[in-house]
């Protein structure tokens, strides 16, 4: 049983650290940033936010026909 705990408890620390951050921009209510670059014949657009927190969010995006 022991063997088995000590085989879970890693597992289970290695997913709670790499899980997705908690800021996402349409949650976050602080300062942010929009940039982005994009139209043209394809009309792709990527989109990219700033969060005062320091987190870089990038959105690509492409038009609808």
């Amino acid at each position: 049983m022991r063997f088995y705990l000590l085989l879970l408890i890693p597992l289970f620390v290695l997913s709670w650290a790499c899980k997705a951050g908690k800021y996402t921009p349409e949650a976050y209510e602080k300062k942010q940033v929009r940039f982005g670059s994009g139209g043209g014949f394809t009309g792709a657009v990527n989109t990219y936010c700033l969060l005062e927190s320091g987190h870089l969010f990038q959105k690509p995006q492409l038009a609808d026909t």
